[in-house]
């Protein structure tokens, strides 16, 4: 094992206390801690992302535990983030964190409804944080899961464009190319024919197909 891959499994700081349990490769900086100033808390406890922010930069974090997760998995964008920015938005909450990993998320929606399993490889393999940021976002803004409830349940929530969905739609009405995939999703989705409100609803592929071959018809 390597010597970055053990300080990986410290915890804390007392995990480097106990010299004689020490991993072998980090035993010559244990006993440094007698002979140097730490940086701890004033309690001489260890740092968390939340005590860093709320005792250092004077930013109260939110004490609930999806805010915590969201802080746990947003933590490098957060630290990147000017502290005016964090301050006005404080207390920083899990959807404003969650909004550090996934700062577009109409153009989000399109891409995973364009090829869920390619966008879900990418981003996890990206950071496993984005994936789970993204996920939240879809749960709590857009009233969908993406992994319980699938791309067609979303794509059905598109074409009807309801809500927060309107914005998704005219994003994706702006630049229709970049999704090839999406006309045979929304195609899947469509709901039964005397299930539409509107005798005829032109954000279904099917629907327009059908009054272009009336129309062509009448001509």
């Amino acid at each position: 094992m390597a010597a970055g891959e053990t300080v990986g499994t410290l915890q804390r700081r007392a995990d480097l206390r106990a010299v004689e349990d020490c991993p072998r490769e980090l035993q010559p900086l244990a006993e440094l801690q007698y002979r140097a100033a730490l940086f701890t808390q004033k309690n001489a406890r260890d740092w968390t992302p939340a005590a860093l922010l709320q005792n250092r930069l004077g930013i109260r974090v939110g004490e609930d535990a999806a805010t915590r997760e969201a802080l746990a998995r947003a933590l490098p964008e957060v630290l990147e983030e000017p502290v005016f920015s964090l301050r006005a938005n404080s207390p920083p909450r899990a959807a404003y964190l969650d909004k550090l990993l996934t700062s577009d998320p109409e153009r989000e929606i399109l891409l995973w409804l364009n090829d869920p399993t390619g966008y879900r490889s990418r981003t996890e393999a990206a950071s496993p944080g984005n994936w789970a940021a993204f996920r939240e976002i879809c749960k709590n803004q857009y009233g969908f899961d993406p992994i319980t409830d699938g791309e067609i349940s979303a794509a059905r929530r598109l074409g009807e464009h309801a809500g927060p969905w309107q914005a998704v739609w005219w994003r994706y009405t702006e630049a229709p190319g970049r999704y090839p995939n999406l006309p045979d999703c929304l195609e899947r989705a469509r709901p039964p024919k005397d299930t539409l409100f509107e005798p005829s609803a032109p954000y279904w592929p099917r629907d327009n197909r059908e009054e272009e071959e009336r129309l062509r018809e009448a001509l």
